[in-house]
């Protein structure tokens, strides 16, 4: 084995398991330490290959922007509302940076020393990890000094752009309907436990869609369960032991499901999210080239109207007004934050892979489709938290962009 072949390997290794950290995203010494492991890749990379941050893709040159504009976007706060603003948009400031250098490097390496199936496979073992430390381990775990627990929008975020992947592996792998309708309905039900309303919802979604997409046995067993549910289900709902035992495990889901129109009158989540796209469009329209800076969207404060639907029903609006609640919206988050400078390649990052996917679709067979079909739930989930301000969603937008740079007819991942 000669020298090249040896940093391939180990640079495959080191690449394996940061993707397991980061299905798995449970420990931390300040960083994640998947932080660290990236670190260790990229030198074993660089030794590979001398073009490691060789711009050679539109999502590449998108990262640029998007670490140009993070850093304009900076220096404004600095101009606009002096020192102290400055300074908290530049505690953040490496995270975007550190985003835009990921898509860049993993995108021109990753499939130069690692394969589809090693991907897939770490992100199956590491999502399943993920659920049991969450639901049924974090007693013991938290005693261990590293361990960190997420948060149940954090836990949800991971299920829902990790858990297509998983899905698409293990429906490879064993070609075994029972195990892979197994699977799906624990993620699901890990999703529903969580306590997001949305992560249960689109994680059931990612994971059907992988399943049912160019297969039409399993497009028919997806219909065909729609209609049975869509049928039999209110006769499910409405039964006093389901009601009990959603109220008992997830009283914001009943609440939704049983008291619709009273919850999104009077739930606060709700309306909360609604005042912080109200705020997050008045930054907007104030400073629309390049936001208010980096992580200041909870520092400032700005006149909020209430003037949507229930928003008479909140209290302590004006609370509300410069509070360190979080724009709950990641394209509100980016577009206040660092206006049309940033919002622009954030969006651009998130969607190019959805028209690719669509122009290259006959093209695309098999587990990579998984990949794209996670783009596409996180971009929904992006509308109803800032789940964009997290590593996760970036590295699989790298991945995304390693698969974009070496697919060819020829070359087997």
């Amino acid at each position: 084995m000669d020298y090249y072949e040896k940093i391939k390997i180990s640079a495959g290794k080191k690449l394996q398991w940061v993707t397991f950290l980061m299905a798995y995203p449970f420990w931390a010494i300040v960083q994640n330490i998947s932080f660290f492991v990236m670190i260790s890749f990229y030198i074993s990379a660089s030794r590979y290959s001398v073009k490691l941050f060789r711009i050679g893709s539109l999502m590449s040159i998108g990262a640029v922007f998007l670490a140009l504009a993070s850093i304009i976007s900076t220096i404004s706060a600095q101009m606009k509302f002096g020192n102290e603003y400055l300074m908290n948009s530049l505690t953040v400031l490496p995270n975007y940076i550190y985003w835009a250098t990921m898509i860049i490097g993993i995108g021109n390496i990753a499939f130069k020393v690692t394969t589809i199936n090693k991907i897939f496979k770490t992100i199956f073992w590491g999502t399943l990890l993920s659920i049991i430390s969450y639901n049924f381990l974090s007693p013991i775990l938290n005693i261990i000094p590293f361990y960190r627990n997420l948060s149940p929008n954090g836990f949800a975020f991971v299920l829902i752009i990790f858990s297509p992947i998983a899905t698409s592996y293990l429906h490879t792998k064993k070609k075994n309907l029972l195990y892979t309708l197994t699977f799906i309905l624990i993620v699901t039900l890990a999703g529903f436990l969580s306590g997001s309303r949305s992560g249960s919802l689109l994680t059931l979604f990612g994971c059907f869609t992988v399943l049912a997409i160019n297969n039409w046995m399993n497009m028919f067993l997806v219909l065909f369960t729609t209609i049975f549910l869509y049928i039999a289900a209110p006769q499910i709902l409405e039964s006093p032991s389901v009601r009990n035992s959603i109220k008992s495990l997830n009283p914001r889901t009943y609440a939704l499901l049983y008291q619709t129109e009273e919850t999104l009158e009077t739930d606060r989540s709700y309306l909360t999210r609604l005042a912080m796209i109200e705020k997050g469009m008045t930054i907007f329209k104030e400073h629309p080239i390049t936001g208010v800076g980096l992580n200041n969207f909870t520092k400032l404060t700005f006149d909020i109207q209430f003037d949507f639907e229930g928003g008479q029903y909140l209290e302590s609006k004006e609370d509300l007004l410069g509070s360190s609640i979080s724009a709950h919206n990641s394209y509100i988050s980016f577009l206040s934050e660092g206006g049309i400078l940033l919002f622009l390649p954030m969006l651009f990052l998130m969607f190019y892979p959805l028209i690719y996917f669509v122009a290259k679709f006959n093209q695309i067979n098999g587990m990579p489709q998984a990949l794209f079909i996670a783009v596409f739930v996180m971009c929904i989930h992006s509308w109803f938290i800032s789940s964009m301000l997290n590593v996760y969603a970036w590295f699989l937008l790298a991945i995304v962009n390693s698969y974009i740079i070496y697919k060819r007819p020829t070359r087997e991942l």
